[in-house]
């Protein structure tokens, strides 16, 4: 009840600042006065904010470079605390499980606080502890996030996007990142999947100490990337003194990007939270991960259709790029073609429609890259944005970028940003290019044979929905019309 009412006199706060900034009599930008909102209610909507920052279909990008600076920053929890969690997951208080156990926290957020310790054979570690309450506490508010999204959809709607269907995605991750079992599974993968490496770090998770509520790791000795990039723009640290500590901070970003296109096509499953909080840099030019609440699978339809289309982006290849970006985008299509054409008409003749309207939707967007290719060069503009006036174009093509295909293409724009804020000469489009350059297309496709099999819609409701899509190409796109008109008269 306590976090109900702080949300409410939250809501009316913001909401009396909104009337008196439309008035003149509060200043502050748009992007600026959602993450005030953001922090100020405080709990999940930190992470709710954080995450629309990983959308790329959704903020312009001084929105979301906004909401990747949201503060975490909430008073600890009693020692006394921590010491009944341990009590009732594990039986024993701290002072019983390590050899030493740090009272006071050294971080300190929303949904747990992380202390330091070292375990009896004299491992240093960090342990986090789950917030008490926090389990009722989230379900209110996704009370409130359901609200707003159901507003959202109302007043300010997005082609190609629903609020509610966000908002749905985000407490099935909350949920998920509440439960340090589900979040040791996630690291314990990505520390098999990059044991050896040279360049990369990623602790390991002590399973026998770990349960719900309370996760022990391996401490990596390091430096935050956020407290480097702070201190670079505050003036206290230097690319100079940082290269005596051993770090060449302008190496950083290349070893970074690699790691997560590494991740989304070698490993299929990547970090999908890298802000500057989550990564450490160490000695010797080396990246660590940490906090594995938010991770990505590469397991989407057509996922040979994506990597092409990467491929293409490292290259500039625009127009190659459009048709592979429209072929592993249009599942909604797909499947209610796949739904309403009798079972005896094989992939191949489904295909013959999709490539052909592919091929018409890279025209339509040929037209409006046109002459923004200068623009893309001179960072005037970058591909994220461009990629949301695609997404916009597309919408009567039924183009929608899979979830996982869009949290990827997000969190490369995330690195990007980080990277040029750290090196200056860096060029997201040349990483990407070299990726491939030393990864053939061919090695990082598990079967080119393969599709996802589409999960069949009733004949009648696909029927339905064809007629009404033909229909609303007849209206807005002769040219489209005429592509599926001429193929549906085949079949008729």
């Amino acid at each position: 009840m306590i976090r109900f009412i702080y949300l409410l006199g939250s809501l009316l706060k913001f909401a009396m600042l909104l009337l008196a900034r439309n008035i003149g009599l509060y200043k502050s930008s748009d992007p600026r006065f959602l993450r005030d909102f953001f922090e100020d209610a405080g709990g999940s909507f930190i992470k709710f904010g954080q995450l629309l920052a990983l959308r790329v279909d959704v903020l312009p990008d001084e929105y979301s470079e906004e909401m990747l600076d949201l503060l975490d920053n909430v008073a600890p929890f009693s020692y006394q605390e921590v010491r009944e969690v341990f009590l009732k997951e594990i039986g024993v208080p701290p002072e019983e499980v390590f050899k030493h156990f740090e009272k006071e926290p050294f971080a300190a957020a929303s949904f747990g606080q992380v202390h330091g310790a070292k375990l009896k054979n004299g491992s240093v570690v960090v342990v986090k502890v789950m917030r008490p309450g926090i389990e009722s506490d989230i379900e209110i508010d996704f009370v409130f996030i359901q609200l707003l999204a159901l507003l959202g959809d109302i007043f300010y709607k997005i082609k190609a996007f629903k609020w509610r269907e966000f908002a749905d995605e985000f407490i099935r991750w909350t949920r998920e990142e509440v439960d340090y079992l589900l979040e040791a599974e996630k690291a314990e993968r990505m520390y098999q999947n990059t044991r050896g490496s040279p360049t990369i770090v990623v602790p390991e998770t002590n399973h026998n100490l770990t349960t719900r509520r309370i996760l022990v790791q391996e401490y990596i000795e390091g430096f935050p990337l956020s407290r480097i990039m702070k201190g670079l723009k505050d003036g206290r640290l230097s690319k100079e003194g940082l290269q005596k500590m051993g770090v060449d901070i302008e190496k950083i970003p290349h070893i970074m990007v690699t790691e997560l296109i590494r991740q989304c096509f070698v490993d299929k499953f990547f970090h999908a939270d890298p802000h500057p909080g989550n990564i450490i840099i160490l000695p010797g030019n080396k990246v660590g991960f940490i906090d594995f609440g938010i991770m990505g699978e590469s397991n989407f339809h057509n996922e040979s259709s994506f990597i092409h289309y990467m491929e293409c982006v490292g290259r500039k290849d625009f127009e190659n790029g459009v048709f592979y970006f429209a072929d592993f985008s249009a599942g909604d299509l797909k499947q209610m073609l796949f739904s309403a054409f009798p079972v005896t008409i094989t992939d191949i003749e489904m295909q013959e429609l999709t490539s052909e309207l592919s091929k018409h939707f890279a025209k339509t967007v040929m037209k409006i890259v046109g002459g923004r290719v200068e623009d893309l060069h001179q960072m005037k503009t970058d591909y994220t944005t461009l990629l949301f006036e695609i997404l916009k174009a597309g919408d009567h093509f039924k183009i929608k970028i899979p979830k996982e295909a869009t949290l990827f293409i997000r969190v490369l724009g995330v690195a990007g940003i980080l990277g040029k804020q750290l090196n200056i000469n860096f060029l997201l489009t040349q990483e990407i290019k070299q990726f491939f350059e030393s990864h053939p297309i061919d090695s990082l496709i598990r079967d080119p044979l393969s599709t996802n099999l589409f999960k069949r819609l009733s004949r009648e409701k696909a029927l339905e929905k064809l007629s009404a899509w033909v229909t609303m190409l007849y209206e807005r796109d002769p040219g489209a019309y005429k592509v599926v008109n001429d193929y549906l008269s085949r079949y008729n």
